[in-house]
């Protein structure tokens, strides 16, 4: 079974500086390949952890996938590591030092002499020329390469590739040559899924299947995401269709098995079933939000199509803006305060009737970091959703460790959850609604 792993090398990515997203990138990539991925390692810009790190992947991986370090500066190693540590000559290729000049000759620039490192590379490695940068990639096959300073037997197919670590030049360079280099490696392809779901924490998700989690094909694993979870669902088949024929039973039962806490697939977020199912049953909405802000409007608005349901969003923030902007009555604002799920339903049922909209939501609460009391602690939002011939309040207690942003964001999608909810039962309450 072939195995691979990704070493991404630079100083700047173990400071936090940069982040990492060529990992993600390549992940994804081997596994559209069919090629398991075991391990991920970063490595500053220094030649002898570069050569320990390269030497023990080497023992356990057949595949190695490099990024960075081939730039023209002083810091970039990645190619003197390299042959050092399988006592290769450094040579110049020639066709790089042409696509260098050339390069230099299109930016009307002259070529710095530090360029030309660029062009260097092992004696038995194959340089691939970069056509949207300076830095090419380069492949070496190390099945006749036995250096002593290894001092280990190499498994067969061994080969390593490195990129440069620029994005775009990464993906540049993977389509033109890696995938074609690497799909005659491997005759079988890897196909993954991630069901999404909400209202459930990850342990209790994970309760549910533990015939699954424990497989080998597919296999099964639980992910938690800001106060969402997902079950990753993974096969490994000759073809994608196959893979996909494995899956799909899996995926069944998961959509039964999760009930209403299951809501989508892959690139479904809540917002987007929510508006789905808001133009499916042709139903337009009003929002009216306080301590969110206005963000749960601007999620309802991420997607094309979003004028055929939503009526209006109003932020009111303060309570002049309730009682103004809303009718909110100043009664209510005095015997229970703004952040209650008496103003709540009254934002709801007011935006309702305001824009003559079929339904009516609202989000009141503590964001934080101040403005909380004993009674009402960071975190506490209520909302409401308010119909024709119903009204209803919703209240959540969110961790008060949450910074502002985070109550934020998980406030608008508890509402669109609730939302969701509600509208997945439409037809048996359509009567509440026309």
């Amino acid at each position: 079974m072939l195995s691979s792993e990704i070493i991404n090398i630079g100083t700047e990515l173990l400071l936090g500086d940069i982040l990492n997203t060529n990992s993600r990138y390549l992940s994804i990539e081997l596994a559209k390949l069919g090629i398991d991925l075991y391990y991920h390692t970063t490595v500053g810009d220094n030649l002898d952890r570069i050569m320990a790190t390269l030497k023990l992947a080497l023992q356990r991986s057949n595949i190695i996938i490099i990024t960075g370090g081939l730039g023209p500066t002083p810091d970039d190693i990645t190619v003197e590591a390299i042959a050092k540590l399988f006592e290769e000559k450094l040579v110049t290729d020639e066709n790089i030092v042409d696509d260098l000049k050339s390069f230099y000759r299109q930016n009307n620039r002259p070529v710095p002499n530090s360029a030309f490192r660029q062009a260097l590379k092992p004696k038995a490695a194959k340089l691939l020329s970069n056509k949207v940068g300076t830095a090419p990639a380069f492949y070496f096959d190390l099945e006749n390469i036995k250096p002593k300073l290894l001092q280990i037997t190499l498994k067969s197919p061994k080969i390593i590739l490195a990129f440069p670590g620029v994005p775009r030049e990464l993906y540049h360079l993977w389509e033109t040559y890696a995938i074609g280099i690497l799909s005659n490696y491997s005759n079988e392809v890897i196909v993954s899924t991630n069901l999404k779901h909400y209202g459930i924490p990850e342990s209790a998700l994970a309760d549910l299947y533990p015939d699954y989690i424990n497989g080998n094909n597919p296999t099964l694993a639980t992910y938690a995401k800001d106060g969402e979870c997902e079950l990753k669902i993974t096969a490994k088949a000759s073809s994608r269709e196959s893979a996909i024929a494995i899956l799909q039973p899996v995926i069944d039962e998961v959509k039964s098995r999760s009930k209403e806490f299951y809501y989508g697939q892959d690139n479904d977020t809540l917002e987007l079933i929510v508006s789905n199912l808001l133009k499916q049953f042709n139903l337009n909405i009003a929002v009216a939000e306080s301590c969110t802000a206005g963000l749960i409007t601007y999620k309802l608005t991420k997607f094309s199509g979003a004028s055929q349901f939503l009526k209006a969003g109003i932020i009111a923030y303060s309570n002049e803006a309730k009682l103004k902007l809303l009718n909110v009555d100043a009664k209510i604002i005095a015997d229970y305060g703004a952040v209650s799920s008496q103003c709540a339903k009254a934002m709801a049922q007011n935006i309702r009737q305001l824009t003559n909209a079929d339904i009516g939501i609202s989000s009141t609460g503590i964001a934080g970091p101040t403005g909380s009391t004993t009674d009402k602690p960071i975190g506490l939002v209520y909302f409401a959703v308010a119909t024709k011939d119903n009204l209803e309040s919703f209240k959540i207690n969110l961790n008060p460790t949450l910074n502002r942003n985070q109550i934020q964001e998980r406030s608008s999608l508890e509402i669109l959850n609730i939302l969701r909810l509600k509208l997945k039962n439409y037809e048996d309450l359509s009567h509440v609604y026309n």
